[in-house]
């Protein structure tokens, strides 16, 4: 554990920030101002090599970021009338960079569109190099007929390497009225590699 102290100009020291360099677990809510933790407090777990910084050090509600997260999203557009099929858009591929890193977590797609699907549901699938990332297929986005938006349930598959190809497929469309001009967004993290 290291504690810093910043000199202030009267000469005085203060204990400012109480940092763990040396866990073997991340923090919990409980790691908070009682325990010295603050807003800029680092916690490093040496055995996962993961990183974090204190957000909040409220009493029993402390709110710890990990750092080795870059959160991003991925953005893919259908324009026009929806029509049900595979690679509806165009593929796009994992990339990453030195400071962002090379894995992307996908933690959940949100779907919107335009004009809305009447008489049945409007439903996406989100593909890794051509298998589904919904093992549980009902957890896929479905915008519900009349509605404009829809947020998935956990995928199975959620972490995509550089490369890696990912495409959009619509599997349903709406049965009166297809859906129209959809955005779907991969939302997740780069893990940092450095």
């Amino acid at each position: 554990m290291t504690e810093t102290s910043i000199k202030f100009g009267t000469g005085r020291f203060r204990q400012l920030l109480k940092h763990n360099y040396a866990a073997t677990t991340g923090p919990s809510t409980t790691d908070d101002n009682t325990a010295g933790y603050g807003p800029g407090s680092d916690w490093v777990d040496t055995t996962n090599d993961k990183t974090w910084r204190c957000v909040d050090g409220t009493t029993n509600a402390a709110i710890w970021k990990q750092l080795d997260r870059v959160p991003t999203q991925m953005l893919f557009v259908i324009p026009g009338v929806l029509v049900v099929g595979t690679d509806r858009s165009i593929t796009g591929r994992i990339w990453g960079n030195k400071s962002s890193g090379t894995v992307f977590v996908l933690e959940e797609v949100y779907a919107e569109v335009k004009t809305a699907p009447t008489g049945a549901s409007l439903i996406f699938d989100v593909n890794k190099n051509g298998t589904t990332v919904f093992g549980t297929q009902s957890n896929r986005p479905t915008i519900a007929a009349s509605g404009t938006t829809a947020t998935s349930g956990a995928p199975s598959v959620t972490t995509f390497a550089k490369n890696d190809a990912v495409t959009i497929d619509t599997d349903q469309i709406g049965s009166s009225v297809a859906g129209a001009d959809a955005m779907i967004w991969l939302r997740g993290y780069y893990l940092s590699t450095n």
